[in-house]
């Protein structure tokens, strides 16, 4: 028989507000950041980056790459957490914790990048490094899961 009785637990409404909801705000958050990196600096779309040598290159390009990180890994992680979060409502619960490390971390992430400081350094000065315990949550959790979903635990 291979059929799999997993019911989502009522916690994971938690972690769909956190991830999918948070996740939102928060992009739109740091978005707005470079936003108003645009304006400050005169960068108009469709520019992305600006170039190597040209005016205020380091200023707007260290805003763009904190947002740049979030949305390298959102979609990732989101989906980690998410399904990490079936395996059972501890796994929901943790996963609800992380989800706001990493939507904060994000956001500090990207804040400390801002500041243009060598090498990136900003962005762990200001606290970013907290998004990895949602990282990890999800990972972790995720293999779990799966790992129970095919009955290996």
């Amino acid at each position: 028989n291979n059929s799999n009785n997993m019911s989502l637990p009522s916690e994971f409404g938690y972690v769909a507000v956190v991830w999918l909801a948070g996740g939102w705000i928060t992009n739109s958050i740091i978005g707005g950041l470079v936003m108003k990196a645009r304006k400050k600096y005169g960068v108009e779309y469709p520019t992305l980056y600006v170039s190597k040598g040209e005016k205020f290159e380091k200023e707007f390009n260290s805003c763009q790459r904190g947002h740049q990180n979030m949305i390298e890994t959102q979609a990732i992680i989101t989906g980690m957490a998410l399904f990490g979060a079936v395996g059972s409502r501890n796994f929901a619960l943790a996963n609800t914790f992380g989800g706001l490390c990493y939507l904060i971390g994000c956001y500090l992430y990207a804040k400390g990048y801002a500041t243009n400081e060598a090498n990136g350094k900003g962005r762990y000065k200001s606290g970013g490094a907290v998004k990895y315990i949602g990282i990890l949550t999800g990972l972790v959790t995720c293999v779990w899961s799966g790992l129970l979903m095919a009955k290996v635990l």
